[in-house]
């Protein structure tokens, strides 16, 4: 099974991101932006979300099923997804 990755770490106190990732850089974003689509019409998350100082988001896609799978310690979709745009945004300015 192929599979890329990438493990954003948020600093809520330095609003700063560290990441790792097997993905090319240039692909990165393209990435994130295809997984934030799929999110898209799912409704408000009315969950609160967790209070951290460093927020973890892991997203996996399986290249062999198309298949995106995401963990994170944010407590809330909402907050995991901004998570995600602000920093494939980062990456687009950076």
């Amino acid at each position: 099974m192929a599979e890329l990755f990438v493990k954003v770490h948020f600093n809520n106190k330095t609003n700063s991101f560290t990441h790792e990732t097997n993905i090319k850089p240039e692909k990165l974003s393209d990435i994130i932006w295809d997984f934030l689509s799929t999110q898209e019409g799912k409704g408000k998350d009315e969950r609160k979300p967790n209070e951290q100082e460093v927020y973890d988001v892991e997203l996996h896609l399986d290249l062999s099923e198309d298949l995106f799978s995401i963990s994170d310690n944010c407590g809330n979709h909402s907050l995991r997804d901004g998570i995600l745009m602000y920093f494939a945004r980062n990456l687009n300015n950076g």
